[in-house]
């Protein structure tokens, strides 16, 4: 449990605040990056030597083998595609109920952090929409965009095809970000929309954002946490996030 505790050989990004344990379960519980929010992942404890087996044929290997576990999954995105419960103000992390896909059209969706460099004038220029007779454009200091979002999708018979992408950046407010675009291609699934934008809004969080405010008028955004705050804007807490 010290291992688990000190973080040690789990995700440099992971502070454990604390470790619940009774006679079937081991919960950790845990801070993630600069994220305000406090977050919780269970794993069932091996009840018989049957079920001790390698790798972890010890307790004390399988106490390593989950941390490598552990290390892998947050590595890779569980606490954005993982499925939340909130409860007096933990967000308990499980595995998700649903994949990303399209069964109508047969996609499977895949989701990436766009790696951020600026161009030859120092500053980040993003493409607004999917249209060519669109070509408005917004420019960041390197040091105010926060996260860009892309969604991708293929199938059989497709190869990988770029669907949309979600933009974050701070405000000129402390612990204030916004989402400043979400265009996906014609026709994407609501959940996968909804998916990337849930996607740029977490970047934030883990960025320290306390408050994600937006002026886009999506339906989807409902689901993710946004609520009215005036006529033309929305926002969203990050502390009572799903």
């Amino acid at each position: 449990m010290q291992k688990i505790m000190t973080g040690n050989g789990i995700h440099k990004d992971l502070r454990p605040t604390s470790v619940r344990v009774n006679a079937e379960t081991l919960q950790l519980v845990f801070k993630w990056r600069s994220n305000p929010n406090s977050f919780a992942i269970t794993r069932r404890l091996p009840q018989t030597a049957d079920e001790l087996r390698s790798p972890a044929d010890t307790p004390a290997e399988w106490a390593l083998y989950m941390t490598l576990m552990w290390q892998e999954e947050l590595s890779t995105g569980l606490l954005v595609r993982g499925t939340r419960r909130r409860v007096d103000g933990v967000i308990y992390i499980e595995e998700p109920a649903k994949t990303a896909l399209d069964p109508e059209h047969g996609y499977t969706y895949s989701f990436y952090h766009q790696d951020i460099s600026p161009d030859a004038d120092g500053l980040v220029h993003i493409t607004h929409g999917q249209s060519p007779h669109n070509r408005r454009v917004s420019t960041y200091n390197p040091d105010q965009l926060i996260g860009w979002e892309i969604a991708a999708r293929h199938s059989d018979a497709e190869s990988m095809r770029y669907v949309g992408k979600a933009v974050t950046s701070w405000t000129g407010s402390d612990g204030v970000a916004s989402l400043d675009i979400l265009d996906t291609r014609p026709g994407t699934p609501p959940h996968i929309v909804e998916r990337i934008a849930f996607k740029a809004v977490h970047a934030a969080a883990d960025a320290g954002a306390l408050e994600v405010t937006t002026t886009l008028a999506i339906p989807v955004l409902a689901a993710v946490g946004f609520a009215p705050a005036s006529s033309n804007h929305l926002t969203l807490d990050v502390r009572s996030m799903p």
